[in-house]
C-alpha cells in the first residue's frame, strides 16, 4: 500500500512498509524512511486521519511506523534505526495506554 505524499518536488508515493517514523518539525512534516527523509507541508494529522494500522503516534509530535520498532523499554522509550543510525523515542504518557494496547495487540509476547 502507498500513500501519496505532496512536497516541493511534485506528488511522491511512499510505501507505508518503508515509513520508520514521521515527525512536525516547525511548519514542516518529515517522514523518516531507510535511506531518505522526505519533507512535506501534510501535517501531522493527515496521516493520522488517513487511518494507517501500522502507523501510530506516540507524542504530540512524533508516528512510529510500530513494524520498524527495535526495542521498547521499561520507561516507554522506544529505539527506531534511521538510516543505520540508532534514535531513542519518548512515548508520553498522553499516548502510552493506546500505544501500548496496539503493541499488545499486534504482536505475540513468549
Amino acid at each position: 500500500m502507498c500513500i501519496l505524499v505532496k512536497t516541493n518536488r511534485g506528488v511522491e508515493f511512499i510505501r507505508i512498509e518503508s515509513i520508520i517514523s514521521i515527525e512536525s518539525i516547525g511548519k514542516v512534516t518529515e517522514i523518516y524512511m531507510d535511506y531518505e527523509t522526505v519533507v512535506t507541508k501534510q501535517s501531522l494529522s493527515s496521516f493520522l486521519d488517513a487511518n494507517l494500522g501500522c502507523l501510530q503516534q506516540v507524542n504530540r509530535t512524533t508516528i512510529v511506523n510500530i513494524n520498524r520498532i527495535k526495542k521498547i523499554n521499561i520507561n516507554g522509550v522506544i529505539l527506531i534505526v534511521i538510516n543505520e543510525k540508532p534514535k531513542t523515542i519518548k512515548v508520553t504518557r498522553s499516548f502510552k495506554g493506546k500505544f501500548m494496547n496496539l503493541i499488545k495487540s499486534e504482536f505475540v509476547t513468549i
